[in-house]
C-alpha cells in the first residue's frame, strides 16, 4: 500500500493497494473515490475492504479523494463541479498508466459516483469493468403501479392529498410543482441507453445493484432492465437488487452479502482466482466445513454412542435429510430452532442439519431449572424446539411448535440439501451466560468466528484421524 499525491500542483492524493503477490496480477487496477462527503476510504470503510478483496484476487486498486474533499485540493479550473470531478478521473487514469504501466481499469462508484463512473467509463476505452451501486434510476410502467398500491390504502397518504388538493382549491396563489423523487443529476434516459449499449458493444462487463436506500424510486428488481427496453446486454450486465440493506452498508449482513456479490463477479469476469489463506478463513463459513467432512470416506466412523457404530455417509444422510425436514417446518435462514437432545448421534445429526438449514441453534440443557430454559426460549425468540420425547412434557406449555426426535420421519434419499448464502457474520447458534452475576444474557455467535476456531485447530493438531470425547453439555460454549 503506498500513499502519494500527484496531479497539476500536486493537489490530488490517493492511495494505491498492489495485488496480492500470491495472486496473479491481472493487469486491471479498480479505481474509487468520493461517496458524496465520504472520503476515499468510503462509507465505513468500504472501499478499503472493496480493494482487500480484490487484491486477493490479484486486481490492484486506488483510491483517491476528489479536488476540495478529503486530502485533496482543487486540481481542475473547471467550475462545474460534475465535469471537474470526471476531468480529475481522467487525470488519475492517466497518472496511473503514466506511473505503474495499466492501460485496464475497472471503476467502482457508489450513488453520486456511480454516474461519474458512467461518464467516465464511456468516454476513456481504457476501461475494462463497470460497478455501480444506487445510481440513476428512471420511472417505469411498474414503478408507477407499484407507487400507487403501496399508497393506496395508507390513510396518511390519502391525509396528504386531501389537504393538497383543498390547498389547490382555496388559495389563488399558483401551486410549486410535486417534489421530483427522481431528483439526481442523471443523464437523458435516452442517452443513457445509448451510451449503455456502447459499453456492451465493446465488452465491458457491469455490475449493477440498488439497495433499500433508493426504495422510494427503485421498487423491483428488474425496474433497471424495464429502464432502458431498447439496450441489448448481451449477457454482460449483472443486476442486484438488496431492498433490505440501506444505502451505505451500516449492517454487516448486507455487506457480507455486497462483498459476496462483488467477489463472485469480479471471479467471473476477470477469472480472478481468490489464492490467500487469509480470504479463504474469511469467506467460508461452517456449511463449507461441514461439506469438507461429507467428503471423508463413506465408512469410516464418524460417531460412537454406546457401543454403536455411525459411519460419515450416516452422517451425511441424516443431516441433510433433517435439513429438508427443518426447511418444510418453516426452519431456515432467520431462524433460531432450540435443541434439548441429550448427547448422542441425534445431537450432531441435529446440530449440522440446523446449521445445513441456514438457522441458528439454541442449546437446551434439561438439567436447566424450569424457569431458566423459558426465559431463554423468550429472550432468544426461539419458536421451534427439537427435542427427545422424554423432555417433551418440560415445553408443551409454551406457545413454541415441538419436534419429537423419535417421531421424525428423516428420508435419508433426500440429496444434498442446497442452503441459503450464508455469511460469516450470519448466527450460527445462540449461548446464554451462566447468570452468576444476574439475569442470564444471551450471545449471538456468527459463522465465521467459530469457522476460523476450527480452522485454526486444524492447522495447530494435525491429526490423521482425530478422535474427540463429548463430555461436556452443548450449552457449555467450550464445547
Amino acid at each position: 500500500m503506498k500513499a502519494f499525491s500527484y496531479g497539476p500542483n500536486k493537489n490530488l492524493f490517493g492511495v494505491f493497494t498492489t495485488a496480492n503477490p500470491q495472486s496473479k496480477d491481472k493487469g486491471i487496477v479498480a479505481i474509487a473515490w468520493n461517496t458524496g462527503i465520504c472520503g476515499r476510504m468510503g462509507p465505513s470503510r468500504l472501499n478499503v475492504e472493496i480493494a482487500a478483496m480484490l487484491s486477493e484476487q490479484g486486481i490492484a486498486s486506488f483510491r483517491f479523494d476528489l479536488g476540495n474533499l478529503g486530502d485533496s485540493g482543487i486540481a481542475s479550473q473547471e467550475t462545474d463541479l460534475i465535469k471537474r470531478n470526471r476531468e480529475e478521473l481522467q487525470i488519475t487514469l492517466d497518472m496511473l498508466s503514466e506511473k505503474f504501466g495499466y492501460t485496464k481499469f475497472l471503476l467502482v462508484g457508489i450513488c453520486s459516483s456511480a454516474v461519474d463512473a458512467h461518464h467516465v467509463a464511456v468516454a476513456d476505452p481504457r476501461i475494462v469493468g463497470l460497478i455501480m451501486v444506487d445510481s440513476y434510476v428512471y420511472p417505469t410502467k411498474q414503478f408507477h403501479l407499484n407507487y400507487l398500491k403501496k399508497r393506496l390504502f395508507k390513510p396518511t397518504s390519502w391525509k396528504r392529498f386531501t389537504t393538497r388538493k383543498i390547498k389547490e382549491w382555496t388559495s389563488e396563489k399558483e401551486e410549486s410543482p410535486p417534489e421530483d423523487l427522481f431528483e439526481g443529476v442523471y443523464p437523458d434516459q435516452e442517452e443513457a441507453g445509448r451510451e449503455l449499449q456502447s459499453l456492451v458493444d465493446r465488452n465491458v462487463p457491469i455490475f449493477v445493484l440498488y439497495t433499500g436506500g433508493f426504495e422510494h424510486v427503485y421498487t423491483y428488481h428488474d425496474q433497471f432492465l424495464d429502464m432502458f427496453p431498447k439496450t441489448n446486454f448481451k449477457g454482460l450486465l449483472t443486476l442486484k437488487h438488496h431492498p433490505r440493506a440501506d444505502h451505505l452498508f451500516t449492517i454487516l449482513e448486507d455487506r457480507d452479502l455486497l462483498m459476496h456479490d462483488l467477489r463472485e463477479w469480479s471471479q467471473a469476469t476477470f477469472n480472478a482466482a481468490d489464492l490467500s489463506l487469509e480470504a479463504e478463513v474469511k469467506s467460508r463459513n461452517l456449511i463449507d466445513v461441514l461439506n469438507h467432512i461429507d467428503q471423508q470416506n463413506p465408512t469410516d466412523v464418524a460417531i460412537e454412542e454406546w457401543g454403536k457404530a455411525h459411519s460419515y455417509q450416516d452422517l451425511k444422510d441424516l443431516s441433510h435429510g433433517l435439513a429438508h425436514l427443518l426447511k418444510m417446518n418453516g426452519i431456515g435462514k432467520g431462524s433460531i430452532l432450540g435443541l434439548c437432545l441429550d448427547r448422542s448421534a441425534a445431537l450432531i445429526v441435529s446440530l449440522a442439519a440446523t446449521l445445513r438449514s441456514g438457522s441458528a441453534y439454541l442449546p437446551l440443557d434439561s438439567h436447566y431449572p424450569k424457569d431458566r430454559l423459558e426465559k431463554m426460549i423468550e429472550l432468544a425468540q426461539c419458536q421451534t424446539i427439537l427435542c427427545h420425547r422424554q423432555h417433551a412434557a418440560m415445553f408443551d406449555h409454551l406457545p413454541v411448535k415441538l419436534l419429537i426426535w423419535e417421531d421424525l420421519a428423516i428420508d435419508r434419499s433426500a440429496g444434498d440439501f442446497a442452503p441459503e448464502w450464508i455469511g460469516e457474520h450470519d448466527p450460527a447458534y445462540v449461548i446464554f451466560t451462566s447468570g452468576s452475576t444476574g439475569t442470564p444474557k444471551g450471545v449471538v455467535l456468527g459463522h465465521g468466528a467459530l469457522t476460523q476456531l476450527l480452522d485454526w485447530h486444524a492447522l495447530r493438531y494435525p491429526l490423521p484421524k482425530p478422535r474427540t470425547l463429548q463430555f461436556t453439555p452443548i450449552s457449555f460454549d467450550v464445547s
